[in-house]
């Protein structure tokens, strides 16, 4: 029965012991390992400046002018 497993966060021992665990053998299995390393994508950490309740924090990730059915 083919099954599907996926993260973004295993670790090759991780992956491994996924293995073992669901009983895969190496001779059915493939394997898609789908890099990261973007150099347009980063990580941006930001001082909290308003009460957490009004998400005023996260307003730069919104386009000026963005409608709800943009």
């Amino acid at each position: 029965i083919p099954f599907l497993v996926t993260s973004a966060t295993f670790t090759p021992d991780m992956l491994n012991d996924s293995h073992q665990l669901l009983q895969i053998h190496s001779d059915q299995l493939l394997t898609v390992d789908c890099s990261t390393d973007h150099p347009n994508i980063s990580i941006g950490v930001k001082k909290i400046e308003h009460p957490l309740t009004t998400y005023l924090d996260l307003a730069f990730l919104i386009p000026s002018g963005w409608k709800a059915c943009d």
